[in-house]
């Protein structure tokens, strides 16, 4: 990025991986108060919903059991990519989309990426990339909550940035900051304004 004055637009930004990259450089955040949205995000926490989640207890008992929550099979869904069908919307292709807006949307997934893209990224970044990955208590402004993590905190940063912003992305399929509508989501990583419960809707046992 050129050493020039630039002004950065972001949903999801954060302060201190840009720090970090423009090492001695002036970073100056101007942070628009969190607007209250007009339509509802009810998140289930109670499980992982990883890939490995998913395929130890199989698609089809994890969205039968979704459908019972939330009362509608035939609802939008964003989930992972082998999971889609012909959808054209899936974690990693959720930005730019509008077909969503203003209906209600289910989100089944906590969209990990595998631990050596968080590596090579914290490589360049010079953290502590060989630090590993296990079940770890995270606490931030909002919420505790265990997920599958790194013990280093700007490795820990870095990748649960990442986590974030994709949600926030198939989130923001729906336009809950200006449309009335409904995302029901089924993740461990709690989402800033969403209504959590921990309600045990597969009675299964999450190992991550």
């Amino acid at each position: 990025m050129p050493n020039i004055p630039m002004t950065i637009v972001s949903a999801t930004m954060n302060v201190q991986l840009y720090k970090d990259y423009f090492k001695g450089r002036k970073i100056e955040l101007r942070e628009v108060p969190l607007i209250k949205y007009q339509g509802n995000l009810i998140q289930y926490t109670n499980y992982s919903v990883s890939r490995k989640f998913i395929s130890e207890n199989t698609w089809e008992k994890v969205k039968e059991s979704v459908d019972k929550v939330t009362g509608n099979p035939e609802m939008n869904l964003i989930t992972f990519k082998s999971y889609a069908g012909n959808r054209k919307i899936y974690f990693g292709k959720t930005a730019g989309f509008n077909v969503y807006e203003g209906r209600d949307v289910c989100v089944i997934g906590t969209p990990h990426n595998v631990p050596f893209i968080y590596r090579l990224i914290g490589k360049h970044m010079r953290y502590a990339a060989e630090d590993t990955m296990t079940v770890r208590k995270v606490e931030n402004e909002i919420y505790e909550y265990s997920i599958m993590t790194f013990g280093n905190v700007k490795m820990r940063n870095l990748q649960l940035y990442f986590l974030e912003s994709e949600l926030e992305q198939a989130v923001g399929r729906a336009r809950l900051l200006r449309c009335n509508c409904t995302v029901y989501l089924f993740s461990n990583y709690p989402l800033r304004q969403a209504e959590i419960i921990q309600e045990d809707y597969l009675n299964v046992e999450d190992v991550e």
